[in-house]
């Protein structure tokens, strides 16, 4: 309990349990973007992010310098606490790729993600 105090939002148990959080961040709309940045503790943020058009995809590639630039989170130590809220997401997506992989699911174009086709 008191170790889950110390860890910031982003990483608290109750925090991983809404809805949004049933599907890969990867795959995420930009309202569910903008749920995450609430839950995250970083919903002062939603307009930056809504403005730049960022969604799951884009959210997993931003980069240190779209958050200190483009994106404008802040200062640097906003910009440190909000890449690293984002690195934080990485092994639920590598997660969703690898039941992806192992259930054999198509892709868009009907080829099979587990190298068949």
């Amino acid at each position: 309990q008191q170790q889950q105090q110390q860890q910031p939002p982003y990483m608290r148990r109750q925090d991983m349990t809404s809805e949004i959080f049933a599907t890969p961040p990867n795959k995420w709309s930009e309202s569910q973007v903008g749920q995450w940045l609430v839950q995250a503790g970083y919903g002062n943020l939603q307009a930056n992010f809504a403005r730049n058009n960022v969604d799951g995809m884009r959210l997993m590639s931003l980069s240190y310098q779209d958050l200190s630039g483009p994106i404008a989170v802040g200062d640097q130590k906003t910009v440190e606490r909000v890449h690293n809220a984002i690195r934080s997401l990485l092994p639920r997506v590598h997660a969703g790729l690898k039941r992806k992989m192992a259930t054999g699911s198509r892709d868009s174009m009907g080829v099979g993600s587990n190298g068949g086709g």
